[in-house]
């Protein structure tokens, strides 16, 4: 079953979707996340300047990431979570500036830059 962000972005990029509905989209899917291990801290991925959390909408898609990075994918930690859980859980527990892309690699990934209203105001990037 394909994930809502999945659905959303396919509209997106066909220029008929809604940002606000790819947001919501994103909130409602479910992601495997690559984590550190023994804690389970989120990897973060640096690409022009910026912090990211890497989110796939599949298991196939992570173990392909990781791969391409040489990490053993068999091995690697991972958490499953909601988009809602890494808005409002994840992104607060990292400094301020982070943001997020869905399926990096893929062929259209999404990306959700550490701005308002994508992140809280005291996360985004745009906030005085």
């Amino acid at each position: 079953m394909r994930q809502p962000i999945s659905i959303e972005a396919e509209r997106f990029f066909a220029g008929s979707g809604d940002p606000e509905q790819l947001l919501r989209a994103f909130r409602m899917s479910t992601f495997a996340i690559w984590a550190y291990s023994p804690d389970r801290a989120l990897v973060t991925i640096v690409y022009r300047g910026l912090r990211w959390i890497p989110c796939f909408t599949t298991g196939e898609l992570l173990a392909e990431f990781l791969e391409s990075r040489q990490v053993d994918a068999e091995n690697a930690e991972f958490v499953v979570a909601t988009g809602e859980r890494v808005i409002d859980e994840f992104l607060p527990a990292l400094e301020k500036g982070v943001g997020i892309i869905v399926d990096p690699g893929a062929e259209q990934p999404v990306a959700f830059p550490p701005l308002r209203p994508i992140v809280p105001d005291e996360l985004a990037l745009d906030a005085s």
